[in-house]
């Protein structure tokens, strides 16, 4: 399929360039209410408690992308979004940025991270935001290949768009604060002043 978009690259919110100490890699973390799809072969990187990263690509092409949701979807009146926090917004972004880009639909295929109980086993928005990603996948006939999901943990997920290859690291008790403190104010706005 040949791209609808002569850009290299299409993005929605806080998308920013890193470089790891260690090796001196760049890669591009992709932030909650965020997506980034591209045809170079960039490395992306996200943290996860409760919200859900889904890794969309077609390896024949080298077309990938990720999104980064932090609930199913938004319950109130609202004008079109103009970031991606919410499932009904992030799913159908992320499918239409990776075929604008030159993805074939009958090659897609998606990798689904994140979703922990991390805030508690009584709170089941991870478990929500799973389901979100499942069905507007589902509905799009496209193959969910692998899914670490679940689980009272944050995690950090490393993903090569060019080859379809994802990465999973736990976070430390520490790091893992931090993330669930970071998506605790973004769910209940106010709630950190």
């Amino acid at each position: 399929m040949s791209p609808r978009t002569a850009e290299r690259s299409l993005s929605v919110g806080d998308v920013g360039r890193v470089i790891d100490p260690k090796s001196g890699q760049e890669s591009l973390r992709v932030m909650l209410g965020a997506g980034y799809a591209c045809r170079d072969g960039s490395r992306l990187i996200t943290l996860l408690g409760s919200c859900v990263a889904v890794c969309l690509f077609d390896s024949e092409s080298g077309v990938g992308g990720m999104n980064h949701f932090m609930l199913p979807e938004n319950n109130r009146d609202r004008i079109p979004p103009s970031d991606l926090r919410f499932g009904i917004d992030a799913m159908p972004w992320l499918i239409q940025a990776v075929r604008d880009l030159g993805g074939s639909r009958k090659n897609l295929k998606a990798k689904i991270f994140g979703g922990g109980a991390a805030m508690g086993g009584a709170l089941r928005i991870g478990y929500g935001n799973i389901d979100s990603a499942r069905d507007a996948l589902a509905a799009h006939a496209i193959p969910v290949l692998a899914e670490d999901v679940g689980k009272v943990v944050s995690r950090q997920v490393r993903f090569e768009t060019a080859t379809g290859r994802a990465y999973v690291r736990y976070l430390d008790s520490g790091l893992q604060m931090n993330v669930l403190q970071s998506e605790k104010a973004e769910i209940e706005p106010g709630g950190d002043e």
